[in-house]
């Protein structure tokens, strides 16, 4: 498991399509965890809450090639926004937690969204717009 706080960018965070994401790969390698693993968690976000909550978030891409240099035709991988990172986390969480932590990605998402249609365009604090 990766420790301490990065000041810099380590290649976690990319820029795709306007927003900031990263991979279920990427979160595998710095938690040190299995990439099944994560997927299942991705697994248990889809099955468990609606459409609304993954869809936008997590999106399934070409997984990164093997130390080998192939890649596994049946390997998956997604793309997550910030909100899939933290739904991910939701995954993990005990089934007491969820709800709490769904309401504060959800009111962090309202909030941005607030504030990004306050702010004239080209001007926008929103981290996934860099």
């Amino acid at each position: 498991m990766h420790s301490g706080s990065s000041q810099h960018n380590d290649g976690l965070v990319s820029i795709a399509d306007g927003k900031a994401v990263t991979t279920s790969q990427q979160v595998a390698r710095f938690f040190g965890k299995p990439h099944s693993k994560i997927l299942l968690g991705i697994d248990l976000v889809q099955m468990e809450l609606p459409s609304r909550w993954h869809d936008p978030h997590f999106l399934q891409i070409a997984p990164a090639f093997r130390s080998d240099g192939k890649r596994d035709a049946r390997a998956r991988a997604y793309r997550m926004t910030f909100e899939g990172f933290m739904l991910l986390g939701v995954a993990f969480a005990s089934k007491t937690t969820r709800p709490f932590m769904l309401t504060y990605v959800e009111q962090f998402s309202q909030i941005e969204q607030t504030i990004l249609n306050r702010q004239p365009r080209g001007n926008s604090p929103r981290r996934d717009s860099q």
